[in-house]
Formats: structure tokens, C-alpha cells, sequence
């Protein structure tokens, strides 16, 4: 692929999908003048074309306030959708509440996906109601860099937006972000929006944003990209130990599809006495988090959507029970018995 210039300096980025393996490969550029040219292109063996930069302003730490932030910056409104049935949903379920609460009108015009913790969406039975619908599919892949669904890198079909907040499993040193997409059309105008709507300098041919990647942020990437995989590796250890672990202490631990390839962002467990186990844990030395307290239709910014509490019972219910385990690549082999020794004991 061609070398694009972002902002003077930014990565190439080469992504191959030989044997189902996410790999990302880096080719640094120089101009005459010796300045460091890094510009970040996606692509793979079936030349699936190709990667737009932005940066992603978060208010705050909750993944899917991000994604409504962008909708309403783009005038877009939110439909939320709800599973009765669990964190697993089924075509039936979400058309029979598509159908019942009119979630689908002629207005609508895509499905965002939100593959949170780093677990993947079952993104064929998405694709069926797209279908079905008409319409696009945008999948928020911000904490899933390297997850897979039946073999397939998240973000290799359609259309994907990523952070690489510090905290992602591949983060820069601040805010940064990136689109994905096989729809050369509309990469050529997200490139354009990011950079004021321009494609040719001094000509704004769209009302854009100054949303490009900052060089020092792609540098940062293009050294942390290397090490993807093994952290990746290491995470789905630390998983895989929480869940053999704990699966006699009577928590409600994640479940994996047999169709994901998870990369554990976080390992999230359920406590109906959440605020007292967490309160003992940190009383023991390990800190925890909630992801996330309070669900999207009960903030406060988004009150003039008219849900009220008991509306989607399923999110309420998670949001007063999940709880964060301690995850992180670096996380020694002595840290995580430690953590199981003392959820053991205190279960």
C-alpha cells in the first residue's frame, strides 16, 4: 500500500491474517529533509483496504459512553438494545425486541457492537439482522485488539474503530485511536474528516475534524505493537488461572463461546454482595474495579432519552454486580496465586 503522510509523522502499519494469526508489521520512512515519516496503513494477504486515524476524546472511563459520545457528536441517536436471556443473546431475542420496542425505524442506519473486556460479539447473528435491516455494522473494538471470532482477527471484515488508550492491551502514552474498514470509499472520506474534511491541502471538502494521530503517540505504538502478541499470551494465563481457580467458590465467573478467541482487557466476576467482597479484598491488599457502576441509560447526560431504572433490568442488574479482577501482562505468577488464595478463602 501507498505511504500516506499523517500530520508529518506517523506508522505504517501492515496487518497479515496468515493462519488466523494477528500480526502487525511496522516500516519506517524518511523524507529528504531526514524528518520521520510513520504513516498508519491496514491491510491484509486479501488486500482489504484500510485504516483511518482519529483521536478518541473520552469523557470518561466507560467504553460505550465513548461510542454514544461519537453518535451525538454526529447527530446520530442511540437505540439501545436488551437481552433477556443473559449475556448471550439469540437473532430471535433481538429481532422479537426490535420488533416490540421499534428499535428499527427508517432512520436507522447501523448496529454498534460493543466487543467489551475484550470478548468478542457473536457478530454472525449481527450480521443477519443487518442484513435483514439494511443496515451497517460499526464494531467497537477499543478493548479488543488481537480477539477472534471463529478464527477471524475482530475488525478483518467491515468496519472497526479502536482506542489505544494507555490502559488498552495496546495503548500509546495518551489518547489515540484508529477506523478500520474494507470500504475504500468511506476510509478515503474518513481520512478527509479527520484532517479538517480535506483530502487536498487548502481544499475542505466536508465539515471535519483535526482528529490525526500525534506523532508521538504512533511512536510510542510502533514499539508496543511487538510486544502484542506475548502480552496477549500472558493475559489469557492470568484468565485461564481465575477461571480454573475460582470455579468452585460459587462467583459467576465470564463464559467463553466456544467461537471466541478472547484477550481478556479485563476479567469481570459477578458478587451479589459486590460493595462488601470488594471492601474484603481490599482489606487483603487487592484492588479491584467496576466496569462499569452505572449503565448508560440511567446517566445523567442522557436523561432526555426518557429511560427511566427497570427499563433494561439486565444491565442494571450486571452494573450492581461485576467486579474487576486484577489483570495486567506484568502480573507475576506470586500475584495471582496470591489474589486466589484470598478470593478462596474469603468465598
Amino acid at each position: 500500500m501507498p505511504c500516506r503522510a499523517v500530520d508529518g509523522s506517523c506508522i505504517r502499519l501492515r496487518q497479515e491474517y496468515r493462519d488466523h494469526v494477528w500480526s502487525y508489521d511496522f516500516v519506517h520512512h524518511r523524507t529528504d529533509d531526514r524528518r520521520a515519516f510513520r504513516t498508519l496503513n491496514i491491510s491484509d494477504e486479501h488486500s482489504r483496504e484500510c485504516l483511518a486515524i482519529r483521536v478518541k476524546r473520552k469523557l470518561n472511563s466507560t467504553e460505550i459512553i465513548d461510542v454514544l459520545t461519537d453518535l451525538f457528536i454526529l447527530r446520530g441517536v442511540p437505540a439501545y438494545i436488551r437481552s433477556d436471556n443473559g449475556p448471550e443473546f439469540t437473532v430471535e431475542a433481538v429481532r422479537d425486541w426490535i420488533k416490540a420496542v421499534g428499535a428499527v425505524t427508517s432512520r436507522t442506519r447501523a448496529i454498534i457492537p460493543v466487543h467489551l473486556y475484550g470478548q468478542p460479539a457473536d457478530m454472525d447473528a449481527l450480521r443477519m439482522i443487518a442484513q435483514k435491516y439494511e443496515l451497517l455494522i460499526i464494531e467497537d473494538a477499543a478493548q479488543a485488539h488481537g480477539a477472534r471470532y471463529k478464527c477471524r482477527p475482530i475488525g478483518s471484515i467491515g468496519t472497526a474503530a479502536w482506542s489505544f488508550y494507555p490502559t488498552k492491551n495496546l495503548g500509546a502514552w495518551g489518547d489515540g485511536g484508529a477506523i478500520t474498514s474494507d470500504d475504500p470509499e468511506l476510509v478515503k472520506k474518513i481520512f478527509a474528516l479527520r484532517n479538517y474534511g480535506s483530502s487536498k491541502k487548502y481544499e475542505n471538502d466536508f465539515k471535519g475534524q483535526n482528529s490525526r494521530l500525534d506523532p508521538i503517540q504512533a511512536a510510542v505504538l510502533n514499539v508496543k505493537i511487538d510486544h502484542l502478541k506475548k502480552t496477549t499470551v500472558r493475559r489469557k494465563s492470568v484468565a485461564q488461572q481465575y477461571t480454573q481457580g475460582l470455579e468452585s467458590t460459587g462467583l459467576i465467573l465470564p463464559t467463553v463461546p466456544s467461537w471466541a478467541d478472547p484477550v481478556w482487557h479485563l476479567y469481570v466476576i459477578r458478587h451479589p454482595q459486590r460493595e462488601a467482597f470488594q471492601r474484603r479484598l481490599s482489606n487483603s491488599g487487592i484492588e479491584t474495579g467496576i466496569h462499569y457502576p452505572i449503565p448508560p441509560h440511567l446517566q445523567k447526560a442522557y436523561m432526555d432519552a426518557g429511560f427511566s431504572r427497570g427499563r433494561f433490568p439486565l444491565s442494571e442488574k450486571l452494573s450492581e454486580e461485576i467486579i474487576s479482577l486484577p489483570m495486567c501482562p506484568s502480573q507475576s505468577q506470586e500475584q495471582t496465586d496470591y489474589v486466589l488464595d484470598k478470593i478462596c478463602a474469603l468465598s
